[in-house]
């Protein structure tokens, strides 16, 4: 690698740092606002310490990977790996959080009580079966596995092209997902009585939707191209920025900035309550936002049966 394109790999990691050490600002700025609010839902008590972590694992890597390209420091591809994909997980709960308030939104809307009360263990069973299988997959690249000790977070072996392949594959099927609930809410909610409340919901539901599924097809896209074609692309000096500011890095910021404005929401859905929504299931906590009875705090959970195993 001559100087030149040695500088460009430098710079733009280190600018890549900085941006994910932005999003750990504000997500330390969330964090700190609901505990000065005093009002806070259960599922972001989840959210943001994962987002921070992320991000922080991120902004590390980041910082690192100059270090490593120029052989300053030796760290395994290994562990060189298990950075780079650690922060995606992370970043993965948290949309799959995202993906299930939009699911009991939508069955809330519908009426359908039973189905929210199958949410809460679908997305605790999901969520544990995909962090088994990923730390599986680390403790047997760490204890099984011969790795090729490169310059570059590289899948040098089987089992770390499998972990990739497992992500392609949860991209993929989120992005559906994604698609389908975003889609189904847009449509329940744009034939209902239009407000402003419900039109900037309605933005913001597109944004999220085109956001994310196109995003997380794109990077299924590149993660296999980068498994079985093209297995040197982190060492281009663009790749990482283009990849990472496009298809992460801008997506996280634009979540963490719709979901503060959250609380708008609660406002419109509750134009959408169903008919056959009972007091009872307000009691259980499922669509707690969106009841507008009196005897409802306004310390009550917004997503309390999605959350609570």
């Amino acid at each position: 690698m001559d100087f030149q394109v040695d500088m460009r790999y430098d710079i733009t990691h280190f600018v890549l740092a900085g941006l994910y050490f932005l999003l750990c600002l504000l997500s330390i700025f969330c964090m700190l606002r609901l505990c000065v609010v005093g009002h806070f839902k259960r599922w972001q008590l989840f959210f943001h310490p994962i987002f921070f972590l992320g991000t922080l694992v991120r902004m590390v890597f980041f910082l690192l990977q100059p270090l490593v390209m120029e052989r300053e420091i030796h760290i395994p591809n290994k562990a060189n790996m298990f950075m780079n994909s650690l922060p995606s997980w992370f970043f993965f709960t948290d949309y799959l959080i995202v993906l299930f308030l939009w699911a009991e939104i939508y069955h809330f809307a519908r009426g359908g009580q039973l189905t929210i009360k199958k949410l809460s263990p679908v997305f605790w069973s999901l969520t544990i079966t995909m962090y088994c299988a990923v730390i599986l997959l680390y403790v047997f690249d760490a204890t099984l596995m011969q790795s090729e000790d490169t310059s570059f977070s590289k899948a040098g072996n089987p089992v770390e092209e499998t972990l990739l392949i497992v992500d392609a594959a949860i991209f993929i099927c989120s992005s559906l997902a994604f698609m389908i609930y975003g889609t189904a809410i847009y449509l329940r909610l744009v034939h209902s009585v239009p407000t402003a409340n419900r039109r900037s919901l309605l933005r913001r539901i597109q944004i999220m939707t085109t956001m994310i599924s196109f995003g997380f097809c794109c990077r299924a896209v590149i993660i296999l191209l980068n498994v079985f074609v093209f297995p040197d692309m982190s060492e281009r000096w663009w790749f990482d920025f283009a990849y990472f500011t496009a298809l992460e890095w801008f997506p996280l910021l634009v979540m963490l900035g719709i979901l503060h404005k959250a609380s708008n929401t609660k406002k419109t859905i509750r134009t959408v309550q169903p008919v056959n929504a009972t007091k009872r299931s307000v009691q259980h906590g499922y669509g707690s936002s969106y009841s507008n009875s009196n005897r409802t705090s306004s310390s009550d959970n917004e997503h309390a049966g999605l959350l609570h195993p």
